[in-house]
């Protein structure tokens, strides 16, 4: 996904190093062919009240221990979320 320039915001005056462009792009990769990665995702919602429910995602992966990250734990783009206020999150 392009992003214009103008609604970047301060991030895009910064420079980024080799290192963390290539794991950009990485990154990036795995989101455009989950199927490499992601083997099972099962969703299941529970209805609690008129006002509520109780949703549970479980997702059977194979991660390359090789991917960039922090620690040992490697970034792992599991869900993107709207940029807005998430209510009871």
């Amino acid at each position: 996904m392009h992003v214009p320039v103008e609604n970047r915001g301060d991030e895009a005056n910064e420079v980024l190093s080799e290192d963390e462009k290539f794991d950009g792009v990485i990154v990036h990769r795995l989101f455009l062919k989950p199927e490499a990665w992601t083997h099972r995702r099962v969703e299941s919602v529970e209805i609690l009240d008129s006002e509520s429910i109780h949703r549970r995602v479980t997702l059977d992966l194979t991660i390359d221990p090789e991917l960039p990250g922090i620690e040992g734990l490697p970034f792992t783009p599991l869900t993107f979320l709207k940029k807005e206020v998430l209510h009871n999150f």
